[in-house]
């Protein structure tokens, strides 16, 4: 759990240091907006290589290790709807060469987090500054397709919607092999499953004032769900975004068409209906009446095969999610 979480400001001597550990020299940075823990600053050197500094607050270093390695796992397999962690330029030395003893005192301090995060990995792609993991990304140029259909009334709704379908199926289409060596959604991501599936929120929540509260009877019955669904074994896996809403997709402010997918905190194996059902809970429903819109799921869908397709790395929305209204789309199963 992240207790306690705030966004961290820093001065451009910290975001030196910090990019200097990656070899990235900036003349510009500025701090970007949006992100729900991550403090980000978009960072440009003299030549116009540009970037996203992510200083990850409250979070583990494991847990930073987890995201880069599935990031740079979709590169090296050919996925490119992303940014791509840089490697930091150091290995096994202090976190800035040009802090003081009493800085670095402070850091140690301030770094609890004691887990085995693959310090001796030749190619590392995050470093820690003052107790809190960091990592750097190319920048993807766009705006969220939400701000894009804010702005631009020319675009389609329904054109941007289907193309949230279709990059999640080349996302879910990546195969993960045997010794891909990534972590999964019982250990991390997916909107903190784990967390939930291991009883912490339970435990925290039963030992609060709210512990007679209606919701707690409701959050347990659907724990119970949560943890069956989480844990069928009959479910296609394989890689996940983890929260694949609209302010998450980076596409072209004008076209709309798809530039990449950002913010991989909750990113995992895990079972791909999650993201399908992520995504539908952030696209298809009427913000006006919250009722399921039948005409954006069908968009959305129409990104995905068919479920008569015999693909298994793109695995159909299987019909018990929505019983009331998947016949009124395949009629023919």
């Amino acid at each position: 759990m992240r207790a306690s979480l705030s966004l961290s400001k820093h001065s451009k001597k910290d975001i030196d240091n910090i990019l200097g550990e990656f070899g990235f020299v900036a003349t510009s940075s500025k701090r970007m907006l949006g992100g729900f823990s991550a403090t980000n600053y978009r960072v440009e050197t003299k030549d116009g290589e540009m970037a996203v500094l992510k200083i990850m607050n409250g979070m583990q270093k494991k847990s930073v290790k987890g995201q880069t390695d599935i990031i740079e796992y979709l590169f090296r397999r050919g996925y490119t709807g992303l940014g791509r962690p840089y490697i930091a330029a150091w290995k096994g030395k202090d976190e800035s060469k040009q802090k003081s003893d009493e800085d670095k005192d402070e850091d140690e301090d301030e770094d609890t987090h004691d887990d085995d995060d693959g310090d001796d990995d030749i190619e590392k792609r995050y470093v820690v500054f003052k107790g809190t993991p960091c990592c750097l990304l190319s920048y993807v140029d766009g705006i969220s397709a939400e701000e894009a259909l804010e702005q631009n009334l020319d675009l389609c709704e329904s054109t941007v919607i289907a193309m949230l379908g279709e990059e999640l199926a080349k996302l879910h289409s990546v195969v993960v092999t045997p010794d891909a060596g990534l972590r999964d959604h019982l250990t991390g991501g997916a909107s903190l499953a784990s967390e939930h599936m291991n009883g912490v929120y339970l435990l925290a929540i039963e030992d609060s004032k709210y512990a007679n509260h209606p919701f707690i009877k409701f959050y347990q019955e659907e724990l119970v769900n949560l943890i069956d669904c989480m844990s069928n074994r009959n479910l296609p896996k394989g890689i996940i975004h983890g929260d694949p809403f609209l302010d998450n997709v980076i596409v072209d402010e004008k076209s709309g068409h798809f530039k990449g997918f950002v913010d991989w905190e909750d990113t995992t194996v895990g079972p791909l209906l999650f993201d399908i059902a992520t995504a539908i809970i952030g696209t298809c429903y009427n913000e006006h009446c919250c009722m399921l819109d039948e005409f954006r799921l069908k968009t959305f869908l129409n990104g995905f095969p068919s479920p008569l397709s015999t693909n298994p790395c793109i695995p159909p929305i299987h019909p018990s999610i929505y019983p009331s209204i998947y016949p009124s789309i395949y009629p023919s199963i």
